[in-house]
């Protein structure tokens, strides 16, 4: 799924001063020490779930896909943390999640689709 959601083209792309959005607060709570992003690119932005790609927010500058959804959604995340991590499988790398609120989860994945077009620049 988050293959599929990364290669979508960003529908808006933010700059500037971006410590006011709610995915950069998240991923700076959670990655103690990340950078701020260098732009964030809107690839849904919906009621009930958004994702954004925050432009050279990770590890070495890669991107990071945040991922809003709600609470009773997240169940999918067991998925990630205790068994895909485990296996030997190609998947985009699952940083972690954060609580927002007793609504909404955070989630944090690799951004598997800018990674790949960096390797071949």
């Amino acid at each position: 799924m988050v293959r599929t959601l990364t290669a979508k083209r960003a529908r808006t792309i933010l700059w500037g001063k971006l410590g006011w959005h709610p995915a950069v607060n998240a991923w700076i709570a959670f990655a103690d020490g990340a950078g701020m992003p260098d732009t964030i690119e809107v690839l849904r932005d919906g009621k009930q779930s958004a994702t954004y790609r925050l432009v050279g927010a990770g590890p070495n500058g890669e991107s990071v896909i945040a991922q809003r959804v709600q609470a009773a959604w997240a169940v999918g995340r067991t998925l990630y943390e205790r068994v895909l991590r485990h296996l030997p499988l190609a998947t985009p790398r699952y940083y972690g999640s954060r609580q927002e609120s007793r609504e909404c989860v955070w989630l944090f994945f690799q951004d598997a689709y800018s990674r790949r077009h960096q390797a071949k620049a």
